[in-house]
C-alpha cells in the first residue's frame, strides 16, 4: 500500500459527522430496504441506514444527541428483524426519552421525502457555508465520538447526556442493562478472568502482599467469559443490573492476602512456595502427557 495508510472508520462516522454541523435537526432513521417507501414529517431529516435499523451501534442515537441532534426517530414500520436493544429503557437512563423515540407510524401530515440521505455518505456542506461563512474541514469542527469499543461508546454518551441530572426513574420492570451483577469468593489471581473479558470489565490490582479483583459494571455486556474461563471457581453471577449500571463506577468484588511464587514469580493465594501451575510442573517434570498407547504398567 502506497502513501499514509488510513485508519478504519467506525460505523456511522459520517453521520456523526454530519451532525455535528447540522445543530438542531430531527433525524428519522430507516433501514436501507425501507428508503423507497418511507414517509416522513416537513421538517425531519430522513436517513437510511446501510442495513437493517435493528443492527446499528446501541451508542449511534445517543452520540446523534450528543453532538447537537434535537430528536432521535427510530422507525420500524417497515423493519421485520428483531430488535436487541432496548432504546426505551436507555433513553430512560440518559434522560432523552423526549428526544429518542421508537416509531412505527408515520406522524401527523406525513409525506414522501424530497430526499433520502445515506448514513455513510451524508452532505459535507454546512448551511451557513452556502451563504459564504463557512466551509468544511474548518478549524473547530469536532471529531465524532466514535472511539472506542461498542460498550465503551455507549457509556461514554449515556453518561455524557445523563450528566448533572438526578438519577433517573427505573424502567419498565424486567429492563437490564445486559451487566452481570458478578460476587467473587475463592478468587486465586490468576488473571484469567482478567484477560478474557473483551471489554476490559475486570482488573486484579496486586500489592503490599494483597490483591484486589475489581469490576466495571458500565463496562459488561453479560456476554459471561470470565464465568467460563474460571477454573478456581471463584466468580458467580447473582443475575443481572438494572439499567443504572452505566451509570455506575467500578466495585471491589474480593480483596484477599497473596504470596510470590519462588519458582516463576507470580502471585498467588494460598499456602507454600509454588503458585498452582509451578506446582503442577514440579511435579511433573516431564510434561502432563503420556505416548500414544501407553497404559499404566507397561
Amino acid at each position: 500500500m502506497s502513501g499514509t495508510e488510513q485508519k478504519p472508520v467506525a460505523a456511522g462516522h459520517s453521520l456523526l459527522k454530519w451532525a455535528a454541523r447540522e445543530q438542531d435537526a430531527t433525524v428519522r432513521m430507516v433501514c436501507g430496504h425501507a428508503a423507497e417507501r418511507v414517509v416522513a414529517g416537513r421538517d425531519e431529516v430522513v436517513v437510511a441506514w446501510r442495513g437493517c435499523l435493528a443492527q446499528i451501534p446501541a451508542a449511534l442515537p445517543f452520540e446523534l444527541l450528543v453532538q447537537g441532534v434535537a430528536r432521535v426517530l427510530l422507525d420500524h414500520t417497515w423493519c421485520e428483524a428483531p430488535w436487541a436493544c432496548d432504546w426505551t429503557g436507555l433513553a430512560t437512563v440518559a434522560h432523552v426519552s423526549d428526544r429518542l423515540e421508537v416509531v412505527a407510524e408515520p406522524p401527523e401530515g406525513a409525506r414522501r421525502p424530497k430526499q433520502v440521505l445515506d448514513a455513510d455518505a451524508m452532505p459535507v456542506l454546512r448551511r451557513r457555508s452556502l451563504v459564504g461563512l463557512g466551509a468544511v474541514g474548518e478549524a473547530g469542527d469536532p471529531e465524532p465520538p466514535d472511539r472506542g469499543t461498542a460498550q465503551q461508546r455507549l457509556r461514554a454518551a449515556v453518561r455524557g447526556l445523563a450528566a448533572d441530572l438526578p438519577p433517573a426513574l427505573e424502567p419498565e420492570e424486567g429492563w437490564t442493562s445486559g451487566a452481570l451483577d458478578l460476587v467473587s469468593e475463592g478468587c486465586v489471581a490468576c488473571r484469567v478472568c482478567v484477560r478474557s473479558c473483551p471489554e476490559q470489565a475486570l482488573a486484579l490490582e496486586t500489592g503490599n502482599g494483597r490483591a484486589g479483583l475489581g469490576f466495571d459494571p458500565s463496562l459488561c455486556t453479560g456476554c459471561g467469559k470470565c464465568l467460563t474461563v474460571c477454573d478456581a471457581r471463584a466468580l458467580a453471577e447473582r443475575g443481572r443490573l438494572g439499567p443504572p449500571a452505566l451509570l455506575m463506577g467500578p466495585v471491589l468484588l474480593e480483596l484477599f492476602e497473596i504470596r510470590t511464587c519462588t519458582r516463576c514469580r507470580s502471585p498467588f493465594r494460598g499456602l507454600g512456595e509454588y503458585c498452582a501451575v509451578c506446582q503442577f510442573r514440579v511435579a511433573n517434570p516431564f510434561g502432563s502427557t503420556t505416548p500414544p498407547g501407553w497404559v499404566p504398567g507397561s
